[in-house]
């Protein structure tokens, strides 16, 4: 936080960002990973990730949906 109390928004999301990648790297399983992202989300959609009765990695996927609707190449 600089002298008049704002956030350094880049240097926190860095932040973030490096400890989701400890997390990634060290997690035994993707249930893990959603329940870290899901308690500590950046986006609403993260907030809202559900744990029960699904074998599939939500937040890979969903990066994944994201790559390739942003990707004009594809």
């Amino acid at each position: 936080m600089d002298e008049d109390g704002n956030t350094f928004t880049k240097a926190s999301m860095e932040y973030i960002l490096a400890e989701r990648k400890k997390v990634i790297n060290t997690a035994t399983n993707s249930a893990a990973i959603d329940r870290y992202v899901a308690e500590r989300p950046i986006t609403p959609a993260e907030a809202m990730l559900e744990f029960n009765g699904n074998i599939f990695p939500k937040k890979e996927i969903l990066e994944q949906l994201s790559k390739i609707r942003t990707n004009k190449q594809l």
